[in-house]
């Protein structure tokens, strides 16, 4: 069978399946880029105050299949995926039928080959699109945010580091499973953004009116890459201490409480335990 064909198959019988993914990519990938773009933004008086913005075109450039950043996703993201949904950490999940098109390698290529047709030709257009809109950039009522060619993203010779993309997989991963209809899951919805307790199994999901998607926070995505960590803490003000108990440890639902969080009160919080597939939930798992 040709590879135009498969390809137009699997489009066209794994529709929902394809845009879920790619709102995940897409989610993963801005959890990189957006707070490299908001950390390099600088103010100037002169002799009115201006806020010095990166270029879009500077963010174009990155997400372009042509550079560094989006040919080294090209060769390793849905691989890395892959390995992940089927690691100690997440294989009893690896089984929802929303993941059907990792269950073989054969499927997975074809993957791949939808990645740098359709999903990039898509991410490289929206996110600059979205952060342009974040800013107004473009907006001639808008004087304030103003483009600055001479500010430069990451650096081009090595635009990811390891710790970066594996943060970004781990953000991809919990973004679909937060997602997927047959994930049996309890969700909490805190009173209070101060004094959050956490167990070590428990995801926090934060939306941020600076943002311009939500993150999501396990006991994984800590220690991958401390500076992006650390800019999207920033971000949303939010700061979460590790609980080391000597004795008389604080439990929460049977389970010993690893993290204290408090975050902006304006934050949109959830919490989540993921409970397992609903195996007999395979409604409107293909096409449209």
């Amino acid at each position: 069978m040709e590879i135009h064909k498969m390809v137009k198959d699997t489009l066209r019988d794994h529709k929902k399946k394809i845009e879920l993914l790619q709102w995940a990519i897409t989610s993963g990938i801005a959890t990189l880029i957006y707070p490299e773009y908001l950390m390099r933004i600088k103010q100037k008086q002169t002799p009115i105050r201006r806020i010095f913005v990166p270029s879009i075109k500077s963010v174009r450039e990155i997400l372009s299949l042509d550079g560094e950043f989006m040919t080294y996703l090209s060769e390793h993201l849905i691989d890395d995926i892959n390995n992940m949904l089927n690691s100690d950490e997440y294989k009893d999940f690896a089984v929802a039928p929303e993941f059907e098109l990792f269950s073989c390698h054969d499927r997975v290529e074809i993957l791949k080959t939808i990645f740098d047709l359709y999903m990039v030709p898509n991410i490289s257009t929206r996110l600059p699109e979205t952060i342009a809109k974040k800013f107004r950039i473009g907006d001639p009522k808008q004087q304030l945010m103003v483009e600055a060619n001479d500010i430069d993203l990451f650096n081009r010779k090595c635009p990811i580091s390891t710790g970066q993309f594996g943060f970004m997989v781990e953000e991809i991963v919990l973004q679909l499973l937060t997602l997927i209809p047959t994930m049996r899951k309890e969700v909490e919805l805190p009173e209070s953004n101060a004094g959050i307790y956490l167990t070590s199994d428990e995801v926090v999901t934060i939306g941020n009116d600076n943002g311009i998607c939500p993150i999501h926070i396990n006991r994984h995505i800590m220690s991958w890459d401390k500076d992006t960590y650390d800019s999207l803490m920033f971000i949303t003000n939010t700061h979460i201490q590790y609980m080391d108990w000597n004795e008389n440890a604080l439990e929460k639902n049977g389970e010993i409480v690893t993290f204290r969080m408090n975050t902006g009160i304006f934050n949109q919080v959830a919490i989540t335990r993921f409970k397992g597939i609903e195996t007999g939930n395979t409604e409107d798992t293909k096409g449209d």
